[in-house]
């Protein structure tokens, strides 16, 4: 049993994991099966912008599936990116 958060390196291992997966069709359906959509919506506002990267690029290649867009959508992923594009801006980050 895991118990606890998962360290810094565990994060940044498991998104650069998840990231490769995603880019194979075979790991693109798996990633829909096991639900990925929820891990990268608990991590695209983590603190370390590798683990950000990781998840955009996780995203990239996940929303070339009909199936994984349709879910993002359903599950709200458009308000969720408006909404970190318009904090950022008020930051004045470049987005």
């Amino acid at each position: 049993a895991i118990h606890g958060t998962p360290s810094e390196f565990s994060l940044e291992f498991g998104s650069a994991m998840l990231m490769n997966l995603a880019l194979r069709t075979a790991g693109k359906r798996r990633c829909l099966q096991c639900d990925a959509l929820s891990v990268l919506l608990n991590l695209m506002e983590h603190w370390n912008p590798q683990i950000r990267t990781h998840v955009n690029g996780t995203f990239y290649s996940l929303l070339s599936l009909p199936n994984f867009r349709e879910v993002a959508r359903s599950r709200g992923l458009e308000g969720v990116l408006k909404s970190i594009h318009k904090q950022a801006a008020s930051l004045g980050d470049e987005v």
